[in-house]
């Protein structure tokens, strides 16, 4: 099934690249992609493109550690609609030279709100991987109540 597989492939020097469906099947009818220097993000059954446009620009523009870009785009996507097949997972990776295995993993399956899970457990989160950014400290309030009105049945 390549033809309904997504891919993203980043180098050391920054350069990014993601290759999309080119035959995504219903429920998958929207997926997309968003590349900059030293990232890529990328959904399928996406509420719509603000969600990997909201992703890329919180990825961008969040201050603090790679582990609080990542989560704080995780929170945007959510945000914009997220996944208009519901919310069961998610999570982040972060690997570190000359540290074996993942040096932090934080994740959250089977949920009925998997991001702000994750994401009140990354602000309580004493982990040298946490940074500046100040949704990741507590007190934690998730940033957005009406995301689950931007969710998208699907077509």
């Amino acid at each position: 099934h390549r033809e309904q597989r997504q891919l993203a492939i980043i180098d050391i020097r920054g350069r990014a690249a993601n290759r999309n469906p080119t035959s995504a099947t219903a429920p998958s009818d929207y997926w997309g992609a968003m590349t900059g220097k030293y990232y890529a993000c990328q959904g399928n059954t996406l509420a719509g493109r603000e969600v990997v446009v909201a992703m890329g620009r919180a990825y961008e523009e969040t201050p603090g550690s790679l582990a609080d870009r990542l989560m704080a785009a995780l929170v945007a996507a959510d945000c914009a609609g997220g996944d208009h097949c519901g919310r069961l997972a998610a999570g982040i990776r972060v690997a570190k030279t000359g540290h074996e295995g993942y040096w932090l993993e934080l994740h959250v399956d089977k949920s009925d709100d998997a991001v702000a899970e994750s994401a009140a457990a990354y602000a309580v989160w004493e982990h040298e991987a946490t940074g500046a950014w100040p949704g990741g400290r507590p007190p934690y309030e998730y940033p957005c109540t009406d995301r689950f009105e931007k969710t998208r049945p699907p077509q």
